[in-house]
């Protein structure tokens, strides 16, 4: 949906997202909160055994859904700006974030902080945005171009 508003030019003009700061921005820092609760002391962290790092793979899906969440945000408090920087500066934010809960457990008595711990941080943030990217190239834009899988109707 790139439409170019009057007297616009050549600025693409996209439609706001649906709802409101409690629809598009409460949901990342809530997310972001719960992160740190459960990374807190005295929180139980699961023991799985399915051969592979559980601690990293909870630390991937983690941020992976905490860059989608704070694209959503920032697509919603910078309507204007192109979305594609966007899904990168949200793997920044929520890196960084990441990269606060390893400083803040240094802190703590039951837990440490762990440079491997904010690598699957940032590798689950970016995997976010890669998603996005896919998406947006696969489904989104022949979508919003008006583009289907079907061909054209032949006019005999």
């Amino acid at each position: 949906m790139t439409e170019t508003a009057p007297g616009d030019g050549a600025v693409p003009r996209v439609p706001p997202l649906r709802g409101g700061f409690v629809r598009n921005v409460v949901p990342a820092l809530g997310w972001a909160v719960a992160i740190f609760v459960g990374g807190s002391s005295g929180v139980p962290q699961p023991e799985l055994d399915i051969g592979l790092p559980s601690d990293k793979l909870n630390h991937l899906a983690a941020f992976c859904g905490l860059q989608l969440l704070t694209y959503r945000a920032l697509r919603y408090a910078l309507p204007t700006r192109k979305r594609a920087p966007l899904r990168w500066v949200a793997v920044v934010a929520a890196t960084l974030v990441g990269v606060l809960l390893e400083l803040y457990q240094l802190g703590l008595p039951d837990r440490s902080a762990d440079v491997e711990d904010a690598l699957a941080d940032a590798t689950g943030a970016v995997l976010g945005a890669l998603a996005l990217t896919l998406l947006a190239r696969t489904w989104l834009r022949p979508h919003a171009r008006g583009l289907t899988d079907t061909p054209p109707a032949s006019k005999s």
